[in-house]
């Protein structure tokens, strides 16, 4: 059997790690796989992740510029000490800062890189890294020796694979497109929906809420509708991000009655989500944010709810040409009598909710991804 160290950067207990992490490593264990995992936990792990893994190795996330700097040491130490040990076939770096972690370790060992984001361009674009700083221009470079040495590389989409191409001196590798994808057998059958003048139309948005995400700009929007007589709610389903909402709020004079804030753990989000009409996902794009694969976008869909996205977003703004329960907004028009026209006009309309989750099922899929992950592991290691 061939021994794997998942590196991820992410946590198991963290809603990325319990959707977009456990689902591969159980997958892939059970495909005479021997799995270490090393991940940074926020809170101890549950004994559950034990079960399926040959290895198990916790570091404590830390906190703050200090912290980050104690991660990385505590992830190099952990990973030189994995691999002295374990002597794996292949490591799985998950993101740039494993992969930073990985390269300052100085091990020479066959790895796949998982190119999650382009991290260090959008790093730039938020603000926390200044462009043209020696720190950025050791991350470029850094980043650049990841992709020439790997033996493999999975990209999002295929958006995010031609920037890839042109932005990096990409080697002869196996390479993958695996978007986040969702579990559908966990989602109900949702009920078609229908617009009425006395029903409450429940919108949500799940996850981040600060910068890139546009929280403000969704509750902009939501008011709008309250303003011209259309009864809703709006759910913040977010763990961290309170302070920012609220403040978001209280700029622009939201009714703090049609809104609610709240975390959930993410083996209930599936049975959640139904109850909702319509799913909000709002990010500010630039050309490195905007080849993303937003792991809601399969969430809402597997939940049956049509989707309504500022546009930018390679993916759903490309679904939105062939479906019509998905719905872009340009940030241009927000300010403008169209766009207020346009947002009603959709939400008023009937949908089939069968139909997002027959998307989901065909392009969300998390048995598809299991199939691509275990054979780019194959062509690496057997071919």
């Amino acid at each position: 059997m061939k021994k794997i160290i998942f590196f991820s950067y992410d946590g198991l207990n963290d809603p990325l790690g319990q959707s977009q992490i456990e689902p591969y490593i159980k997958y892939l264990s059970n495909q005479n796989y021997l799995i270490t995992l090393i991940s940074f936990e926020k809170k101890n792990i549950f004994n559950k992740y034990i079960q399926y893994l040959d290895k198990y190795i916790y570091i404590k996330f830390n906190h703050g510029k200090v912290g980050k700097l104690i991660n990385v040491i505590s992830g190099i130490l952990a990973i030189r000490s994995a691999i002295k040990k374990q002597r794996p076939d292949l490591i799985h770096i998950r993101g740039f800062i494993p992969g930073l972690i990985f390269y300052l370790s100085r091990k020479k060992i066959k790895y796949l890189y998982d190119f999650r984001s382009f991290a260090v361009g959008e790093h730039v674009d938020t603000g926390n890294l200044k462009k043209n700083s020696f720190l950025h221009k050791l991350f470029v470079k850094i980043d650049n020796n990841l992709v020439k040495n790997s033996a493999g590389i999975v990209v999002l989409e295929e958006c995010a694979k031609k920037l890839l191409f042109k932005t990096y001196k990409v080697p002869n590798v196996p390479i993958e497109i695996i978007r986040t994808c969702a579990d559908q057998s966990a989602y109900k059958k949702k009920n078609n929906y229908s617009f009425s003048i006395n029903k409450t139309i429940n919108f949500v948005s799940l996850g981040g809420a600060r910068n890139p995400y546009r929280s403000d700009i969704i509750l902009y929007i939501i008011k709008c509708l309250l303003e011209n007589g259309i009864n809703c709610k709006l759910d913040f389903i977010n763990k961290n991000d309170k302070i920012i909402i609220l403040k978001n709020a209280k700029k622009i004079n939201f009714p703090i009655d049609k809104l609610n804030i709240y975390s959930m753990n993410h083996n209930n989000i599936s049975e959640h989500l139904i109850k909702f009409d319509f799913g909000l996902i709002f990010y500010h794009s630039t050309k490195w944010r905007r080849v993303c694969s937003p792991t809601k976008l399969g969430e809402f869909l597997s939940a049956g709810l049509p989707v309504i996205s500022l546009e930018g977003i390679d993916i759903i703004d490309d679904l939105n040409k062939k479906f019509k329960f998905i719905h872009c907004i340009k940030s241009k028009d927000l300010n403008s009598k169209n766009f207020l026209e346009d947002f009603k006009k959709f939400i008023q309309s009937s949908f089939e909710n069968n139909l997002c989750q027959k998307l989901a099922l065909s392009e969300f899929n998390i048995n598809n991804a299991n199939l691509k992950y275990k054979n780019i592991y194959q062509k690496i290691l057997y071919e």
